[in-house]
């Protein structure tokens, strides 16, 4: 996983709502869009966030906090390319910073042994504590860090989908099911760049709308349509306590 230092794009423009929120058009001028390709870069996000996931939960950080480290993941990669930064690497230094901010602390050393775990595919036990494997996968979540906050600009704080739909669930009295399908949606949607996208509450309500579908049946008008492709409608099943998020 090397990290490498370049320098941050000046053709992605953000529109004028927030510096993270950029028009769909953008997604073909990122770094690494115009290097490779954009479907090859929407699916190594998709990667890179299922490995931060997978990272994440293992060190025990919280939803929250994983949701916040995937909306960072995302939006470095709107200035930097993936041929020079690693997705493993930031995805860890990500993790690595949530436990900071999220007051959910970590020790470097566990993170790392957790990450060339996951990349590897071993467990954890089997990678030892100390040594020079250790110390340079340290070395490298330490130095992506440093380039992250200049990417993030120091601004750690985002809004997540997952806060909103909290009030959508108690404002309209929904379902248990429904809230397991929306929960799930908006989990999923990390896998994607919408958190760059689109304003959290956009991306709640969404999801709400197409959770509605899905208990409703075929023959729903949430969508003001008599059929939807809701077989196509895949979900990935996570806690959907809402308590859980706000605690």
């Amino acid at each position: 996983m090397q990290t490498t230092k370049t320098t941050a794009t000046e053709s992605i423009a953000p529109s004028h709502h927030s510096q993270w929120l950029f028009p769909i058009s953008t997604l073909s001028c990122t770094p690494t869009a115009q290097e490779r390709s954009l479907h090859e870069e929407m699916y190594d996000r998709s990667r890179g966030i299922e490995f931060l996931f997978r990272l994440g939960t293992t060190i025990g950080l919280h939803s929250p906090g994983l949701f916040t480290a995937a909306t960072w993941f995302h939006r470095f990669f709107m200035r930097y390319s993936m041929l020079d930064y690693h997705r493993q690497t930031i995805a860890a230094a990500c993790i690595f910073l949530a436990t900071k901010t999220e007051e959910c602390g970590r020790k470097l050393r566990d993170v790392a042994r957790v990450c060339q775990s996951k990349a590897k595919g071993v467990d954890v036990r089997d990678i030892p504590e100390n040594g020079p494997e250790i110390e340079e996968v340290s070395s490298q979540i330490l130095a992506a860090e440093e380039v992250l906050l200049e990417a993030l600009c120091f601004d750690f704080v985002i809004d997540s989908p997952h806060a909103d739909l909290v009030d959508l669930f108690e404002a309209h009295e929904a379902s248990y099911r429904l809230q397991d399908h929306a929960w799930s949606i908006a989990h999923d949607s990390y896998r994607t760049p919408l958190c760059v996208l689109y304003p959290s509450k956009i991306i709640a309500a969404t999801c709400y709308i197409l959770s509605q579908r899905i208990v409703d049946g075929p023959h729903s008008l949430v969508l003001g349509c008599s059929r939807v492709g809701g077989a196509a409608i895949g979900v990935t099943a996570y806690s959907s306590d809402p308590q859980a998020f706000i605690a």
